[in-house]
């Protein structure tokens, strides 16, 4: 992003959600070409919701995202998974 990194736009997120007294709604899975283990462990501290690598797997994201929200996959998309 050109005027903040991902870490700082979900500290900004939750920081509104803390200043609107509402519990955290937004769900937050991070996409970042950055694969340093710190990276990682960092986002998990943070309390986002996921982690994915670029360049992003199409299959997987839509996984990812079906998790975030209690969506069961489809068969195709099972077996686009085991597939790899």
């Amino acid at each position: 992003m050109p005027t903040m990194d991902g870490t700082v736009a979900f500290e900004c997120i939750r920081g509104l959600e803390v200043v609107h007294r509402s519990k955290p709604k937004a769900k937050v899975l991070m996409v970042t070409g950055m694969s340093e283990p710190e990276m990682i462990k960092g986002t998990i501290r943070l309390g986002t919701e996921g982690y994915l690598l670029k360049p992003i797997d199409r299959t997987l994201l839509e996984a990812r995202v079906r998790n975030l929200f209690n969506m069961p996959l489809t068969v195709d998309q099972r077996g686009k998974l085991a597939s790899g």
